[in-house]
């Protein structure tokens, strides 16, 4: 196991999508997902805006950009572009909104992965190896009581677990705020006052983050069509989940498919 990895080791981790492909001027489109980004270029060209504020994507780094972090990514030119969509199980107990992104120096260990992805015959397992590594290594640099809350969540009973699972389990259902209470126990405002302070959002912030997470998932990893998505994820329909999805994610759930697999190769 790389050292780094130890305190993720319990962490089981889901690969959206990953490969080695080109991107250009075309790679233009919001951000705003449920999946942790890992990116590696091998020319500078790509940047994203965050903010307000033009980021680059420096050729020969890592850039991992957290869940749900609010930016709209951009191209000039022609650049050689690896890149895994990863989600960690369990991650809507511990982790809050707004995180910024992480830039790694290539070490010896990324780097490795990064020059094997172009290799047909470890593709069926360099986007996990590579999503452990940049994770072990971005660890180290989240803020200290993010780290508390990883470790907590993993360590010991959650007062907020009775809830988090609810949701998961009845994520194809009606939900209210006041199940999600009586899950844990406690009224509706002391669940507000735990999910402000623990995520940083409401409990209904964090339901709608975490119905549109799983449909984007299922958009991106499957063929099976928006109107049987939508009831997958607790919508009634496609007008109302359209709606939804378009609110969080920037753009409706047919575009986000087209678009997010438009640069597999």
């Amino acid at each position: 196991m790389h050292a780094l990895s130890q305190p993720l080791a319990p962490l089981r981790l889901r690969i959206a999508g990953g490969a080695c492909t080109i991107i250009d001027e075309r790679w233009s489109y919001p951000m705003h997902a449920p999946w942790w980004r890992i990116y590696c270029n091998r020319e500078d060209g790509a940047w994203f805006s965050l903010a307000g504020k033009h980021v680059p994507m420096p050729a020969g780094q890592v850039m991992v950009v957290p869940p749900w972090c609010p930016a709209q990514t951009g191209c000039s030119g022609r650049v050689h572009h690896v890149f895994v969509h990863v989600t960690i199980e369990g991650q809507e107990a511990w982790l809050p909104a707004g995180l910024p992104p992480f830039v790694l120096p290539l070490s010896a260990d990324l780097q490795v992965l990064v020059e094997r992805c172009e290799d047909s015959t470890v593709a069926p397992w360099w986007p996990d190896a590579l999503a452990r590594v940049a994770l072990a290594h971005t660890y180290e640099a989240l803020p200290t009581t993010v780290r508390k809350r990883l470790r907590d969540a993993l360590d010991g009973p959650d007062d907020l677990a009775p809830a988090i699972s609810l949701a998961q389990a009845r994520l194809h259902l009606p939900l209210t705020v006041i199940e999600l209470a009586a899950a844990c126990g406690i009224s509706e405002d002391s669940l507000v006052r735990r999910f402000r302070r623990r995520l940083g959002c409401t409990p209904g912030v964090w339901l709608t983050r975490l119905r549109i997470g799983r449909a984007a998932e299922l958009l991106e990893s499957t063929d099976d069509p928006v109107e049987s998505i939508a009831p997958q994820c607790g919508y009634a329909d496609r007008a109302a989940f359209s709606r939804a999805f378009t609110r969080i994610m920037g753009l409706g759930p047919a575009a986000h498919r087209r678009q997010t697999r438009s640069w597999l190769p």
